[in-house]
């Protein structure tokens, strides 16, 4: 669903690690681009951190950090892939996290950054909404998806704190 974010990225001549749990996936999404070289293929499974941790290690040289990250971590998992990003990022990183639009029920208040987000970097939500469609409403096209996660990323450090792709309104 994020391929599209991976060729913005790279389109951009941004080096781009993608995370995936399949190697043979990464390779796709990395022949879809402009220029392959351009992707450094991170396989690992986030819901197991103690892989996730050896493979970002090993996708870095010693020294490097991220200048960005896009996160698309589901729940319980997230503030544990905040943290192995931590000594990851470089200063003023911006990561953006992918949300589904629970996130903007009125009835929990305003979105706030998370106590787990990295210290030092700067956060943004994308929040995943809805379109409307022909018949009524439907889900956001895996471009729609991608398109407002790189508009998110390219937003300045002054942008609000979330970044709704599509529309969450009116609130069911």
């Amino acid at each position: 669903m994020l391929a599209g974010v991976v060729r913005g990225l790279v389109r951009a001549g941004r080096r781009t690690a993608v995370v995936a749990r399949s190697a043979a996936r990464i390779r796709s999404v990395a022949a879809g681009t402009d220029d392959p070289a351009k992707v450094l293929a991170v396989p690992a499974d986030y819901t197991r951190p103690e892989t996730l941790e050896t493979a970002l290690g090993q996708a870095l040289t010693a020294g490097e950090r991220f200048t960005a990250a896009v996160l698309w971590v589901h729940g319980s998992h997230r503030p544990v892939v905040h943290g192995l990003l931590a000594d990851r990022l470089a200063p003023g990183a911006l990561l953006v996290d992918v949300l589904g639009s629970a996130v903007l029920d009125p009835s929990r208040g305003p979105l706030r950054r998370p106590a787990y987000a990295v210290p030092g970097a700067a956060y943004r939500a994308a929040v995943l909404g809805f379109a409307d469609g022909t018949d009524g409403t439907r889900w956001l096209t895996h471009a729609e998806i991608s398109d407002g996660v790189l508009a998110a990323l390219e937003e300045g450090p002054e942008a609000p704190p979330a970044r709704v792709v599509g529309r969450v309104e009116p609130w069911a």
